[in-house]
This record gives structure tokens, sequence and C-alpha cells, in this order.
């Protein structure tokens, strides 16, 4: 029981060292913040309903246009439940195959739905 309560404090003190780090004004937090606009994209399909990654420099294009600096990739419009894994892995792939020329910041939705 003793060392049961000696592991949960230590535990508890590890929590409050790393929830002081990322305490508001710190450095940590302030370089996890994202700063300028975000854009949820979509991903883009041919004509029979496949993914077709060959459109996204254009958006991106756009985007960067526009001074948008953050995409948000792969669940923000329905991809979660519209595409596969295999799928959603490719068109992050290819935003982040981009994203330098473009300036962008790529952000990936990981949630999943099953139906």
């Amino acid at each position: 029981m003793r060392s049961a309560i000696k592991s949960f404090a230590a535990a508890a003190l590890i929590a409050v060292a790393c929830a002081n780090n990322f305490a508001e004004g710190s450095q940590a937090r302030e370089l996890m913040k994202i700063k300028g606009h975000v854009s949820a994209v979509f991903t883009p399909t041919n004509s029979n309903g496949d993914l077709d990654v060959s459109l996204l420099p254009k958006l991106a294009a756009r985007l960067h246009e526009w001074g948008v600096t953050n995409v948000m990739v792969g669940g923000t419009t329905g991809e979660s439940t519209s595409f596969s894994t295999a799928e959603r892995f490719e068109a992050v792939k290819a935003w982040l195959a981009i994203a330098d020329t473009y300036k962008l910041n790529v952000y990936v939705h990981v949630g999943m739905e099953s139906i």
C-alpha cells in the first residue's frame, strides 16, 4: 500500500511539473500556440470519387495568396468517414510535400469514426 501511495505521489509531482511547464505565458506554451488563420481544407476527388491530390498545389497557392498559414487536413470536412486510412495518409503526405513551398503549417485530424 505504501509503495502505491509513493508511486501516486511521484506521478502527481510529475503531472504538476509538466503542467507548470505549459503555464500561461511560459515559453513552452507560446511555442505550441497556433498563430494566424487556419483553413479546414477539403480533400479533392475525381469524377469517380477517387482521391485526386493533383489539385492540392492550386488550393495551397490560393490559401497562401489569401494569407492562410495553417491547414487542417483529413477530417474537418467528412474525410474521417468518407476515405480509407490509406487515402487519408496519402492526402497528408501530399500536403506535407507542398507545405514548405506555400509556407503552410499542416495539422492533421487523426480521429476516425466507424460506420
